[in-house]
């Protein structure tokens, strides 16, 4: 499964705002790549705090950011990740 290119780009938006060190977490999904089972999780942690924030409020559009958080935060946390050796 791929994450559509409207929504890399919208949490490449949000991750420069909020935490750029994930930055090249998002890179490895607008590569088709999944990031590690830790840098996931803090996506999602961070996508959940923007729809909180910004998703669901008063404009057609900020609902339309809040669904398409909602998605990517799903697209992560359905992911199937290997195991690392470390667990």
């Amino acid at each position: 499964m791929r994450l559509r290119p409207e929504l890399v780009n919208l949490l490449q938006e949000v991750m420069n705002e909020q935490q750029p060190d994930l930055l090249p977490a998002v890179e490895q999904l607008a590569t088709n790549r999944l990031p590690s089972r830790a840098d996931a999780g803090r996506l999602i942690d961070l996508l959940v705090d923007e729809v909180t924030r910004t998703g669901f409020f008063e404009t057609d559009e900020s609902v339309k950011r809040g669904l398409m958080l909602e998605e990517i935060a799903d697209f992560l946390g359905d992911a199937k990740y290997e195991e690392s050796a470390d667990g």
